[in-house]
Parts: structure tokens; C-alpha cells; sequence
């Protein structure tokens, strides 16, 4: 079960890299370094500082593609700050993870992506991502915003070097009350070369 969960963790194109240069203990573990410096390595997350109100929710009458987009630069920068309290805070309770590719379709919930995020960041020493979207388009059936997003993560690891690699994705944000809140981050398989997508204007 165990390593059923691991595999489908590594199917995520942004975390790819990360976990296949790890060896499987550090998968299997939180890495976490306290005040001293030292580092440690726990089946539990780390303990950490009390989100920052900087990456608070968006708070609006109106689900517009401005607010949609700070929303996932907030998100974006609380993970980069490895405040994932209040990255988690800007996921939707319905929110999930698909990607579908050549191996079928996998799909995670809240919960479990925000775990795989957390093991990304803890184990590398430096992560730093960034999306750029284009404009959203509202979905009237589902009542919310979609953007097309390039994802830009850069993960150095200690004495390990450093990976950079780049996602095309699907992005959907919805109105919770007056929140903005990110619903769905989907991976979009890589176009033939002669059908490539443009890149979103940022």
C-alpha cells in the first residue's frame, strides 16, 4: 500500500525530480531542521511557526481572473516560504490533483497533495516555484475561474545539485463564501512539438 501511495506521489511532473533523486527513507520521512540547525528525521511533520496572515485568503464579491491570480501567487509564495498552513489554507475543501497521462489517470485530494508538497519542500533545501497563467475563462457550469498555467519549480537539494522542471497546467478557482480558493491544479500532458501550446502571457 505503502509503496502504491509513493508511486503515485512521483506520477506529479513538478515533484518528478525531486523524489527520484531521493533515496526512499527520505520519502518516507519529514525532514526538518529546528532552531539549533540541526536536522532531524520524523513520521510526523514538522513543527513549525504560525501561518502568516501575508498569504491570507483573497477576500472578494466577485470570482475575477486579478483575484484569481494573486490567489495562486499567494499560494505559490507560502510554499516557497515553506508556510504550508497557510498554502493549505488556500485549497478549496474540494480541491484535487488529476493528472492523466499514458499510465491512466491519478488523482489526489486536499489532504494527500498537500502531504506530497510537504515532503517536496521539507526534503529539498531550497524549492522555489512559480506559475504563470494567462487570463482565466469562467466556467459557468461549475461556477468557476480557469487559467492555463506554465509551472516553474526549482528544487536544489544539499550536495545534490539542483533539478528545474516545467508543467503545463490547468488551474480552477472558485468562490467559497468570499474567498477565492484553488479547486483543482491539473497536469496537462506535453503537446507534439508541432502542436505546442502557446506560453501563457504573464
Amino acid at each position: 500500500m505503502q509503496h502504491t501511495h509513493l508511486s503515485n506521489l512521483a506520477v506529479r511532473a513538478s515533484l518528478l525530480v525531486l523524489m527520484a533523486s531521493l533515496p526512499w527513507a527520505a520519502q518516507a520521512a519529514w525532514t526538518c531542521t529546528n532552531q539549533a540547525g540541526k536536522t532531524t528525521f520524523q513520521d510526523r511533520p514538522c513543527e513549525g511557526k504560525a501561518p502568516s496572515d501575508k498569504w491570507a485568503p483573497v477576500k472578494t464579491r466577485d470570482l475575477s481572473s486579478a483575484g484569481a491570480q494573486e490567489t495562486l501567487r499567494r499560494f505559490d509564495a507560502a510554499v516557497n516560504e515553506r508556510d504550508l498552513v497557510a498554502a493549505g489554507r488556500l485549497l478549496s475543501k474540494d480541491f484535487r490533483s488529476l493528472l492523466v497521462d499514458k499510465r491512466g489517470r491519478h488523482e489526489l485530494g486536499r489532504n494527500e497533495y498537500m502531504e506530497s508538497v510537504t515532503r517536496a519542500v521539507q526534503a529539498a533545501q531550497r524549492y522555489q516555484g512559480e506559475r504563470r497563467c494567462n487570463d482565466g475563462r469562467p466556467d459557468a457550469l461549475s461556477q468557476s475561474l480557469r487559467l492555463e498555467c506554465r509551472n516553474a519549480v526549482r528544487v536544489d537539494q544539499s550536495r545534490r545539485g539542483g533539478n528545474s522542471v516545467e508543467t503545463l497546467e490547468i488551474v480552477r478557482l472558485v468562490l467559497e463564501g468570499d474567498e477565492i480558493k484553488i479547486v483543482e491544479i491539473s497536469s496537462v500532458p506535453p503537446q507534439p512539438a508541432s502542436g505546442a501550446a502557446p506560453a501563457p502571457k504573464n
